[in-house]
């Protein structure tokens, strides 16, 4: 799904977002590169500035905004794709 997001990002220019990379649980796949973009951890991804985390899973989508909480994330800088925010 990333991917399939990744490719929208870029081939539209009204999506005005600079994407720094890519977030991912899985230290399988942490250090790794998909479409020119590091995966990186999210304890690693919090501590660099940066204006948002974009939520690209459909499937997990609750289980990350959850494990954002946990950490204490500001929700406001959380974009969602699949669901709407309740406010």
């Amino acid at each position: 799904m990333a991917e399939t997001i990744l490719s929208v990002i870029r081939d539209r220019e009204n999506f005005n977002l600079n994407i720094l990379g890519l977030i991912d649980d899985d230290v399988e796949r942490q250090g790794k590169v998909l479409m020119g973009y590091k995966i990186i951890s999210l304890d690693n991804a919090i501590k660099h500035s940066h204006d948002a985390i974009v939520i690209t899973s459909y499937t997990y989508e609750d289980i990350i905004k959850k494990r954002l909480q946990e950490v204490g994330y500001d929700s406001s800088k959380v974009v969602r794709f699949f669901v709407q925010d309740e406010n």
